[in-house]
């Protein structure tokens, strides 16, 4: 990613969170108020992003990054304050699901911001769908799932890219480079799966051949097994995928 296209990413999130927040003014209510609509009092917003887990050094720079846009820009929107409430998923789908109900059904919170894997913003949004009074902002979660088919209207998805999209142009790269059987070895998860279907479905289509293909769960510890399970004598390359702790 070059500098223009960072800045130019960095600036559609921004906008993408100003219109959120400023939707939920219009409508959140505020302190004192029985019904939707208040225009008094602070918008809540529950941050679910993982701060420990095996991708929880990302979700503290999501964090982090959250609370640095307001320290910059203030925290107030359209004349209302923004009052945020962080909770860890731990990069878990069911922890996500707990956090959320709790967010929405107890803190009150009109905006959801969140998550960082695709499996847990997956989650998200079903959980979200429904309702009608709560807007979900996601930042990161890169599911193919989320912009292809399963479109929630209520959760704006403010990233630029889908799971497959980054390995589509790997897949072209490896069979110009001459190779013609490759051994995959990626994450079993969402994104694992999008991500390594992305090289596979490009590979496949030029004329390569997948003679294997191996999954490991995500927070896997030692990747030696899986390691020993390759024959090299069978492929030309290996396309390996691994994120958070999982990549050291």
């Amino acid at each position: 990613m070059n500098a223009y296209t960072s800045r130019l990413r960095k600036a559609h999130i921004a906008a993408a969170l100003v219109l959120v927040l400023l939707l939920a003014a219009c409508s959140a209510p505020g302190e004192g108020d029985d019904e939707g609509g208040g225009e008094e009092g602070p918008i809540k917003v529950g941050v679910i992003v993982p701060t420990t887990g095996v991708v929880a050094a990302a979700g503290t720079d999501m964090l982090n990054g959250w609370n640095l846009y307001w320290e910059i820009n203030g925290n107030e929107v359209a004349g209302r304050t923004i009052e945020t409430i962080h909770e860890d998923n731990a990069g878990d789908p069911t922890t996500t699901l707990t956090k959320a109900r709790k967010l929405v059904e107890q803190d009150g919170a009109a905006v959801i911001v969140g998550t960082l894997l695709a499996n847990t913003a997956l989650a998200l949004a079903e959980y979200l769908d429904p309702l009608d009074d709560v807007i979900g902002l996601n930042p990161a979660g890169s599911a193919d799932d989320l912009s292809q088919r399963g479109v929630v209207d209520n959760y704006v998805r403010a990233g630029g890219w889908q799971s497959s999209s980054p390995t589509h142009v790997a897949g072209d790269w490896a069979y110009e480079q001459g190779y013609r059987k490759v051994i995959t070895l990626c994450q079993d998860y969402a994104f694992g799966h999008e991500n390594c279907g992305g090289f596979t479905n490009t590979f496949t289509d030029r004329g390569g051949e997948i003679v294997q293909q191996l999954w490991a769960p995500l927070g896997t510890p030692d990747y030696s097994s899986y390691l020993s399970d390759i024959d090299p004598a069978s492929a030309d390359a290996a396309f390996v995928l691994t994120v958070g702790a999982d990549s050291g």
